[in-house]
């Protein structure tokens, strides 16, 4: 089967980032029939992602406190994120960005110690890989 033959079967469009064709993600509504087929040919991982319905902020932080293990900070500055986390579920990960490698302009206003407590994980990016990295 060719991602062309499994954007037939789902009738989706097939993105493709060709600078890493290990990194393919196809996104769906429901687990389809196809699914398996699309697992056992290309070794996929089918990882389960929920989205609220509301897209509420009370209902995001609601339902971060249950549920999640893990938060992402992907705008360091952002107070909403930084609840979100703070708030969620005992025992979870935070991962935040660099805020250095942002165009934000409280990047040079804010001190790093003071917002994030220490055991959330700063993140760094690569320009030249494109990996992403815990920050050291």
């Amino acid at each position: 089967m060719t991602l062309i033959g499994i954007g037939d079967t789902l009738q989706r469009r097939v993105l493709v980032n060709a600078t890493d064709l290990n990194n393919i993600r196809i996104m769906a509504n429901k687990i389809q029939p196809i699914f398996p087929k699309i697992q056992e040919e290309f070794e996929f991982k089918l990882i389960p992602v929920v989205l609220t319905p509301t897209l509420a902020p009370e209902i995001d932080l609601a339902f971060t406190r249950k549920f999640c293990d893990v938060t992402l900070i992907t705008a360091p500055s952002s107070t909403f994120g930084w609840w979100l986390s703070y708030l969620s579920k005992e025992g979870s990960v935070t991962y935040y960005r660099n805020i250095m490698e942002t165009q934000d302009k409280v990047a040079n206003e804010m001190k790093e110690d003071d917002f994030y407590p220490p055991e959330w994980i700063k993140l760094r990016y690569d320009n030249v890989t494109g990996r992403i990295d815990t920050f050291f």
